[in-house]
């Protein structure tokens, strides 16, 4: 009995060790959209021909692995409908408000100001009555405010609010969207639900493009790059490379792993995108991050699964 229980401490280990590499090679995934989608603006695309193609591109990938695996994806109509919804208005609305402030501001900024999100979805639960605002989750979101202002104070002449605020109604869209699939996600399994989600903000996208004129494919090898980039890396093998660590791990420890998003996000950033990261930038992204985990029952390792993320 003993020798088996020796035998099973290394397996259990090395399992642990590959769901750990799969959670961070996925967090790095997600961390990429912010800088993919800047070098796709530098290419000329526009946000409509950004998200039209990354959507429809990205569906396709997720329905072929659904296939593939075998999925069983025929739903009620009820829930066709509630997909259509949180696909078009949620997954496509929280991701347009953020490119909108992506082309206006740093990718590094936008990263930390989107992370507020946690904060935005505790204040819905409290306006709601699911919850009361209790005085840590009040010093959190002041916290998390003071974060925002001192990331923003050593260039606030030069920063484009609109791309601020683009980036912070983004946010708390998300907020939303997170709280409507919390009841949708205990029907429909996460992977069934993401494919669906990311075929009808890509359907909403190209017929806005369509419609609008507002489709551009003449953006070059650069732009190609990055918008398949986001399709392929970012978006579906990111939550493949989630989900397969998930099984591993579990749900909250590997969510604890994708809390590192928005620092390995602004470290691309700089590495990449050669962005200015100083020391206030520094203070106030730890007020953020600190202020985020410190309100109860609502932090990141709370979020990320099972309900798909808008922005990914």
């Amino acid at each position: 009995m003993n020798d088996k229980i020796t035998d099973m401490i290394p397996q259990q280990q090395s399992q642990g060790n590959r769901g750990r590499l799969l959670v961070a090679g996925a967090t790095l995934s997600f961390a990429s959209i912010s800088i993919l989608g800047k070098l796709a603006y530098a290419a000329g695309a526009n946000e409509v021909t950004i998200l039209a193609f990354r959507f429809a591109a990205g569906a396709a990938v997720l329905w072929l692995l659904l296939w593939r695996e075998g999925w069983a994806a025929r739903l009620p109509g009820r829930d066709i409908a509630t997909m259509a919804a949180l696909g078009i208005l949620g997954m496509g609305g929280v991701t347009g408000a953020f490119f909108a402030g992506l082309k206006l501001i740093p990718a590094s900024l936008a990263i930390m100001l989107m992370y507020t999100y946690p904060l935005f979805l505790a204040l819905v639960t409290t306006l709601l009555g699911r919850e009361r605002l209790s005085p840590r989750q009040g010093l959190a979101l002041a916290m998390a405010l003071a974060g925002v202002a001192l990331t923003l104070a050593p260039a606030w002449q030069r920063t484009n609010l609109s791309g601020v605020f683009w980036v912070l109604g983004a946010a708390m869209l998300h907020s939303l969207y997170l709280f409507a699939t919390q009841r949708v996600v205990q029907r429909v399994p996460p992977p069934v639900m993401t494919a669906y989600l990311t075929a009808f903000a890509a359907l909403a996208y190209l017929a806005a493009g369509l419609l609008g004129g507002e489709l551009r494919p003449d953006i070059g090898l650069q732009g190609w790059a990055a918008i398949l980039g986001m399709a392929f890396i970012s978006t579906a093998a990111g939550l493949r490379l989630l989900w397969a660590g998930i099984r591993l791990l579990g749900v909250n420890r590997a969510a604890l792993i994708t809390t590192m998003e928005p620092l390995v996000a602004t470290l691309l950033a700089v590495l990449v995108l050669g962005e200015h990261w100083g020391l206030r930038q520094t203070l106030g992204a730890a007020l953020i991050l600190t202020g985020v985990w410190w309100v109860p029952g609502r932090r990141p390792a709370d979020l990320p699964t099972p309900v798909p993320r808008a922005r990914d």
